[in-house]
């Protein structure tokens, strides 16, 4: 997927800023919950937080937690992987 949308970004030698992500946004915790299954651990090991209830300074926090190919798709008619799928895919090469 990156290099496909590097090649279209190098052939239309195109500026500005462009994203590489998944179909919809998903949390860290969604993430966490397919390891703990690929690890068959307890999906009750995954304890979900923010910033705000770990006391992380607000100039610390992310301003942006996540991406989004609205650009990519149209330009290049590129669609986000499937999260589920690739999280999969890049557990199981661990």
């Amino acid at each position: 997927m990156v290099a496909w949308v590097v090649l279209h970004m190098a052939e239309d030698r195109a500026m500005g800023i462009f994203h590489c992500t998944g179909g919809i946004d998903r949390s860290y915790v969604d993430l966490a919950l397919i390891l703990a299954a690929h690890m068959h651990r307890s999906p009750a090991l995954i304890q979900a937080g923010s910033c705000q209830t770990i006391n992380m300074p607000a100039a610390a926090r992310p301003r942006h937690t996540s991406l989004e190919m609205g650009e990519e798709q149209s330009r290049w008619g590129i669609t986000a992987p499937e999260f589920e799928a690739t999280a999969r895919a890049i557990i199981s090469g661990i």
